[in-house]
């Protein structure tokens, strides 16, 4: 029997396709397992950088927190150095009436060489001399040691000069607050209400508003306003649980 080229190649193309399967079979595995080892690196760089986000916005938390806790160090040793302050002022108030009484007793004793200080004509009133002017620092002094001394009209009279004059210092929200102390100490509670009131919107970022918030909770309470006390004593806990006026309201609402 006779085969023709073409007879051959279709005899021969079965034993061709059997020989070449297991190349392209290997060929296939080959690229699939790469594949596949592509997929894995890729999966583990993904975990990686999901580590490390996890990790990222722990260290942000960490980071918040820390601030947050020096923020509140801070704070306080602006309060510690505003009361340091304050008790200084009085202290030194204290040494400069001294010395004054004692500058006045000087000057009553009788002297051989004293000479009249000034000349009295009839029928011409003499002129005043004028009065020096007070700066900040003694304005404040002078009204929070009338406070300290329980004399609360003359320290209500002062710290109000001082806000005409120096509303704007660091010192301002102070003296409106110990004008609120100055009138619960008078038993005058609805204008102690007021006063703090004031404190509470005229200087919002005070760190007297927790004692603010707390003494008019205080005064509200002396009215019989109970239901209205016990929000500011909660409002105090709640804003400021860390603080002396929080201790002092948790005692008000029976918390340990």
């Amino acid at each position: 029997m006779n085969l023709t080229p073409r007879s051959h190649f279709k005899l021969a193309l079965p034993a061709l396709l059997a020989l070449c399967a297991p190349v392209v079979a290997h060929a296939d595995k080959k690229e699939f397992n790469a594949l596949t080892a592509q997929i894995a690196m890729l999966q583990g760089q993904v975990a990686d950088a999901e580590q490390a986000r996890v990790e990222a916005q722990k260290e942000i938390r960490r980071l918040g927190d820390m601030l947050v806790e020096q923020m509140a160090v801070l704070k306080k040793i602006q309060q510690d150095l505003k009361l340091q302050e304050e008790r200084s002022m009085v202290g030194l108030k204290d040494q400069q009436d001294r010395l004054a009484e004692i500058s006045d007793r000087i000057r009553s004793l009788p002297s051989a060489s004293a000479t009249p200080t000034s000349i009295s004509i009839p029928g011409v009133t003499p002129t005043p001399a004028p009065m020096p002017n007070i700066g900040s620092r003694e304005l404040y002094q002078q009204a929070y040691s009338d406070f300290a001394r329980k004399n609360y009209d003359l320290s209500i009279q002062g710290f109000q000069d001082y806000l005409r004059q120096y509303r704007d210092t660091d010192l301002a929200d102070n003296a409106q607050y110990w004008i609120g102390e100055c009138l619960q100490a008078q038993s005058k509670y609805e204008d102690a209400v007021t006063a703090f009131n004031a404190l509470l919107r005229d200087f919002p970022a005070s760190d007297k508003i927790p004692d603010a918030r707390y003494k008019k909770g205080v005064a509200l309470e002396a009215l019989g306003r109970k239901s209205q006390a016990t929000l500011e004593y909660r409002f105090v806990v709640d804003r400021f649980p860390n603080s002396a006026a929080a201790r002092l309201a948790r005692e008000k609402l029976g918390q340990p």
